[in-house]
């Protein structure tokens, strides 16, 4: 419903709809979906609720390939021997160069601690050795975030290829799993094309060719080849399955066109829960931010209020549990600001470093009101996460908050 996030919705009883109200069998789309195929569009139905939308039970059984389909079956093989040197390639570099680069960053901090030099900048030397500690810290983490996502990332494609080699001709011809792929093979085709583009244009123009750079064009052009083998194989099968999908009946044809435009309708909707409230005016003024992220506070009581009200949704749904996480994420950041300021106001403050001193006050209380609204906001959504079921994200929010309040504490505290 367009209207959902009218602000008048805010004071009124959560809509649910007689649709999504009432129980439906869901055998026959346990039967033709694959098991996480299944448990997926389940929680998505769950999930639905929330915003007073409904994803459509099957009323026909899917058609599976009587057989796996051959290139798939090979693209899988190749996928799962590339997570295995991905994985091992992974467990060497974390060993070889990640793990001395954070004795690098535990070796950084206070290196630039020197008494002349505090005394010239008036303490603020002390800021700038715990800033470049943090911007060593900081690199490795990033690092450390890439390879587990190019390693996830492999591991999203060997998910996909078994996929389609077993999905419905549905499925392969209008199906969401199989478009959100697509869209992932054009932009690793976008990209390497644009990178093998500056590459060419870098020779022309008379660049030096080194070492480094025929491995990196190595990379490209294994990546464009790749991209563009994957999207032919994947068009070629997915001729094949809208021909055999064109023979079913017109009835069957709009039952799953109408079930997987809603399924990606519901997903899209999902996704921008927190950014685009419609019909919410959004507070103003300088606590405008601080006050819109309170604002959520009242947005996830409607979306725990329907899906409380549907005994479906309230056994499946992890909605508010997974946008827990990422609030968890922010929540974690904003602790570790916190803790470096109280810490290196507490040692700047003994030491007499006044200039210093102010502006850890001044960065406390610019940060702290945000620490707590995103404190209170992570209370509400596992708690209401843990209300609706027992499902584990409820409890795995539960432990990161109290781990990172306890570590939050312990680390001012030592």
């Amino acid at each position: 419903m367009s209207d959902f996030f009218d602000e008048n919705n805010l004071t009124k009883e959560p809509i649910v709809t007689e649709e999504v109200s009432k129980v439906d069998d869901y055998s026959l789309e346990k039967e033709s979906y694959g098991k996480i195929s299944y448990k997926e569009i389940s929680s998505l139905r769950a999930d639905a609720t929330a915003i007073c939308m409904s994803v459509p039970v099957l009323k026909y059984a899917l058609t599976k390939p009587e057989k796996p389909r051959k290139s798939f079956v090979v693209l899988s093989i190749i996928a799962a021997l590339l997570v295995a040197v991905v994985a091992v390639f992974a467990g060497y570099f974390v060993v070889t160069s990640l793990i001395p680069m954070i004795n690098s960053a535990i070796k950084t901090t206070g290196e630039l601690n020197n008494e002349t030099l505090e005394t010239v900048t008036l303490g603020l030397s002390t800021l700038f050795s715990g800033m470049t500690a943090s911007f060593v810290w900081a690199v490795v983490v990033g690092i450390a975030l890439m390879v587990v996502l190019v390693l996830s990332y492999v591991i999203y494609f060997l998910y996909a290829f078994i996929h389609m080699s077993k999905c419905s001709a549905q499925e392969m011809s209008y199906g969401h799993e199989v478009r959100t792929f697509i869209g992932h093979i054009v932009f690793m085709l976008t990209v390497s094309a644009l990178l093998s583009a500056l590459i060419i244009y870098g020779i022309a123009t008379g660049g030096t060719v080194s070492e480094q750079v025929y491995i990196f064009i190595g990379i490209v052009g294994a990546l464009l080849i790749v991209s563009i083998s994957i999207l032919t194989i994947i068009l070629i099968e997915r001729k094949k399955a809208k021909e055999i999908f064109s023979t079913l009946p017109e009835e069957q044809q709009l039952d799953y066109k109408k079930h997987s435009d809603e399924i990606r309708r519901v997903k899209r909707r999902i996704r921008w829960i927190n950014d685009k409230q419609e019909g919410v005016e959004k507070p103003k003024g300088k606590l405008g931010w601080l006050l819109s992220l309170l604002g959520h506070f009242a947005t996830y009581r409607i979306l725990y209020n329907n899906i409380s009200e549907d005994e479906f949704a309230r056994a499946n749904s992890t909605l508010i549990g997974r946008k827990g996480l990422w609030r968890l994420l922010s929540f974690a950041i904003v602790v570790s600001l916190v803790v470096l300021l109280i810490n290196t106001l507490i040692s700047s403050f003994a030491t007499l470093k006044i200039l210093l001193t102010i502006l850890c006050i001044v960065g406390l209380a610019t940060v702290a009101p945000v620490m707590i609204i995103f404190l209170i906001n992570c209370i509400n959504m596992t708690s209401k996460q843990l209300k609706l079921n027992k499902k584990p994200i409820g409890y795995v929010n539960l432990i990161l908050l109290i781990a990172i309040i306890v570590l939050g504490a312990l680390a001012i505290i030592l």
